[in-house]
């Protein structure tokens, strides 16, 4: 299965789609219910309680991942909201300082400081 990201700006383009529906009963999910939303013209499911509704409602949709099958069909696979997204930026800005960090070996070198 192809897989597509889109990030940012691209994400609101995602509509939501009225309703909330119920998953068929002859389905593993049966007895849960799913939303609707369309990217450029497609449509895909989400379950209802999945975090991304609440995000999506909280316009705190960063970057979405898709699983696009052979007939051009998407299937909804993760999403990265805005938070995720600026605790990641401050632990790598972390970890690039570490590499400015000196560390003293030598005594000698100790004694100066």
């Amino acid at each position: 299965m192809e897989t597509k990201k889109i990030t940012g700006a691209d994400c609101l383009d995602v509509i939501v789609l009225p309703g909330i529906h119920s998953y068929s009963e002859d389905t593993q999910m049966k007895g849960q219910k799913y939303k609707r939303f369309a990217y450029n013209g497609v449509v895909f499911i989400v379950n209802a309680e999945d975090k991304f509704c609440a995000d999506f409602d909280k316009g705190e949709i960063y970057a979405i991942s898709f699983g696009l099958n052979a007939e051009g069909q998407f299937s909804y696979l993760s999403h990265n909201s805005y938070l995720q997204v600026e605790n990641l930026k401050r632990f790598e800005s972390k970890i690039k300082s570490f590499d400015r960090i000196e560390v003293v070996t030598n005594p000698e070198e100790l004694a100066g400081l």
